[in-house]
């Protein structure tokens, strides 16, 4: 299989590191109210690399339920601009967290952070 085989596979592993989600919580996240369930075995071929003998490309619609599930069921624009949100938040601390107007405009972006971590 080609590389590009598996541009799905690179979205759903850069999903799942981005809400520092577990293996099994993400596998979990997709199986609730699926009748039929994903094992965790076919979860793993997704995300290996695709020269790992046990690689499979990903199909669009675990990609796209996954992305559904972690942003909380919001529109595009909304999950734009709480991940702008999370990061301009993560940056503030991480430049001066003792500085007093950094610690309040990171208080202050604290409401619009509505990651679930």
């Amino acid at each position: 299989m080609e590389k590009k085989d598996f541009c799905n596979n690179e979205l759903l592993i850069n999903l799942i590191h981005e809400h520092s989600l577990k293996l099994d919580q993400a596998l979990e996240m997709l199986n609730s109210g699926q009748a039929t369930k994903l094992s965790m075995r076919a979860f793993k071929s997704y995300i290996a690399t695709p020269d790992v003998k046990t690689s499979a490309p990903c199909p669009a619609g675990i990609l796209d339920r996954l992305k559904y599930l972690v942003n909380g069921h919001k529109t595009e624009e909304e999950v734009h601009l709480s991940t702008l949100v999370r990061r301009l938040s993560r940056a503030l601390k991480s430049v001066s967290p003792e500085n007093p107007l950094i610690a309040e405009a990171a208080k202050a972006l604290s409401p619009y952070n509505s990651s679930k971590r």
